[in-house]
């Protein structure tokens, strides 16, 4: 059972959207928003290749890791983004990373049918701090910075293993860059208190449910306006909680909810068919 002390709009997924468009549009004092300006499904067989066949040791696999990099828009989106006749300060290139407890096993022990036994989700944001026009490539590149986000409905269950995955993709987005090593901050995973499961298998349901908030977000609203990469991960970490906890809670129990997202993945599948079939 979900705790639910809401009983409106408990069947609604969009209602959520409505919610962020508010939060994103409050102009109180001195907020700022960070743009999300592309996000990025990152498939379950993708993060198991790089983790057991790409090594960064292995000058035959770093062609490998810097074109997944570049398929996911983090190095190529470095330029600062207009909206409208302001330059947004900071935008932010959103990967979203199912975590699985066999990611970080052996290579031996992943090859062995029905590996794994809890899911998790890892977000990744790329930050692109506004630069002045004019800026070279390399002193841009030193202003793209990245924080990780994870979501585990079975707090601290996969915390090892999101931090080998975070590391994994840490070094593959600067694996090319090497004056970048010294001065990016120090990988740091921010752990996001959501809502827990009650049993021993609703875990695909919890994440996929924050699959389904989380990739909504087009605006993440810093109060007070933090100028800082480093002192973000607070209010972003604030914001994501708020935005998942608003979602579930809606909900009387699991299996609603997971009905719901289903609706939902179906209707979404149904609309990228006949975009791709126009």
């Amino acid at each position: 059972q979900i705790q639910n002390n809401s009983k409106e709009g408990k069947d609604d997924i969009t209602n959520i959207s409505t919610e962020m468009a508010t939060v994103s549009n409050s102009n109180v004092n001195n907020d700022e928003s960070i743009k999300i300006a592309h996000v990025y499904f990152i498939d379950p067989s993708v993060v198991s290749f790089f983790m057991h066949q790409l090594s960064i040791n292995d000058e035959d696999d770093i062609d490998e890791m810097i074109s997944l990099c570049q398929g996911w828009g983090i190095q190529n989106d470095v330029k600062p983004i207009k909206d409208d006749e302001r330059s947004i300060k900071l935008s932010a290139t959103m990967l979203i990373v199912p975590i699985n407890d066999n990611h970080s096993a052996s290579s031996i022990s992943f090859q062995t049918p029905g590996g794994g036994s809890h899911w998790s989700l890892l977000v990744v944001l790329s930050f692109n701090i506004d630069v002045p026009a004019g800026t070279s490539e390399t002193d841009n590149l030193r202003n793209l910075s990245l924080t990780f986000f994870h979501f585990d409905s079975s707090f601290g269950y996969n915390t090892s293993t999101a931090r080998s995955v975070a590391e994994k993709i840490h070094a593959m987005v600067f694996i090319q860059h090497s004056k970048l090593k010294k001065t990016n901050n120090l990988l740091k995973i921010t752990e996001c208190n959501v809502p827990q499961q009650q049993n021993g298998y609703d875990c695909g349901v919890h994440t996929l449910a924050t699959v389904n908030v989380i990739s909504k977000a087009q605006n993440i609203v810093i109060r007070g306006g933090s100028k800082e990469i480093h002192n973000l991960q607070n209010e972003i970490k604030c914001y994501f909680e708020s935005l998942v906890r608003g979602f579930m809670l809606r909900f009387e129990s699991v299996t609603i909810m997971a009905s719901t997202i289903k609706k939902s993945i179906v209707k979404d599948i149904h609309e990228m068919a006949a975009i791709a079939s126009a």
